[in-house]
């Protein structure tokens, strides 16, 4: 049972991980779109380009999706964030080897538990049958988790791809600017004035 739950606290470790490491370059990955001539967006099937001297490429959220959807990593090479498929495949090839190991051992636990019962040799001939369920039960649980977050790295994947997409076409520029200010003006209801207050604010966009 110790041994589950310390399988258990390393699967949930790693997943946390993986989504640190996959979320970590999001604001730094926004892309300043600016120009002295301007700014023109051209549509195509899958991409926007915007041309302008700096010849930025905005990348559009739903076709990321769609390639991490159909191959893990592909939405993030669409990103051009290359140093994340490494990072991607390498959570999901150690989450494979842990479940392929732990299904191995289920297989042969329960195998030789069944032997056991029917007092046939086998690999443990002579050991407890309550530990050799018990293991059995562990290996099936820590297979099952070790599936559970593939399923759960996969889905991450796709997330990934789709809000790294939509941040590449946020304009973080000192170029937009907000100003906050109180207001101050009379409200005509006709037969008199009201006088009211309140907040306006005021995007600047250069």
């Amino acid at each position: 049972m110790y041994s589950f739950f310390l399988y258990k606290s390393y699967i949930i470790i790693l997943f946390l991980v993986c989504i640190s490491i996959l979320g970590k370059a999001q604001i730094s990955d926004s892309l300043l779109i600016k120009g002295d001539r301007g700014t023109k967006e051209i549509s195509t099937s899958d991409t926007i380009i915007a041309s302008s001297n700096l010849g930025v490429d905005l990348r559009t959220p739903r076709t990321a999706m769609l390639r991490s959807v159909m191959l893990p990593g592909l939405g993030q090479f669409y990103n051009k964030q290359y140093w994340k498929i490494p990072v991607l495949y390498g959570a999901l090839g150690a989450l494979f080897l842990a479940a392929q190991s732990n299904s191995r051992n289920y297989r042969e636990f329960r195998d030789a538990y069944l032997l056991e019962v029917q007092g046939l040799p086998n690999k443990y001939s002579g050991a407890n049958i309550a530990s050799l369920k018990q293991y059995r039960d562990d290996y099936r649980k820590n297979m099952e988790l070790s599936y559970i977050a593939m399923v759960g790295i996969y889905g991450l994947n796709v997330l990934d791809a789709f809000v790294s997409a939509h941040l590449k076409s946020f304009d973080i520029s000192e170029d937009i600017g907000m100003i906050i200010k109180p207001k101050f003006e009379n409200i005509d209801l006709g037969y008199s004035n009201i006088p009211s207050a309140g907040i306006s604010i005021n995007i600047m966009l250069h």
